[in-house]
């Protein structure tokens, strides 16, 4: 069972089972988070808005199966630890504090 989050608050429905090998291999390269917020990031805002961050969600979505989707809303309001409404760089990279 693979739960992302932040602090003490794991979600285990926006990477729950079934996505244990692709969190895996993406593990080595979190000091590339920058560049993939940077990315996702299309208006160059510094920020995520739902709109930006469902378009990266995805562009992941359309490599996995079905049953390992990744619910663009879930992670969002599980990365929007403020409330803002949105994503800034901070709060994006919170969200890889991954535990198996």
């Amino acid at each position: 069972k693979v739960e992302v989050g932040v602090g003490e608050e794991k979600e285990a429905v926006v990477c729950g089972q079934g996505r244990g090998d692709v969190l895996q291999a993406f593990l080595p390269h979190r000091n590339m988070l920058g560049a993939v917020f940077r990315m996702i990031d299309v208006n160059g805002d510094g920020m995520l808005s739902r709109e930006e961050v469902a378009s990266g969600v995805e562009m992941i979505n359309n490599s996995l199966p079905e049953a390992d989707r990744i619910d663009a809303e879930a992670l969002f309001a599980l990365m929007d630890t403020k409330g803002s409404g949105f994503i800034s760089v901070d709060e994006f990279t919170e969200i890889w504090n991954i535990t198996v």
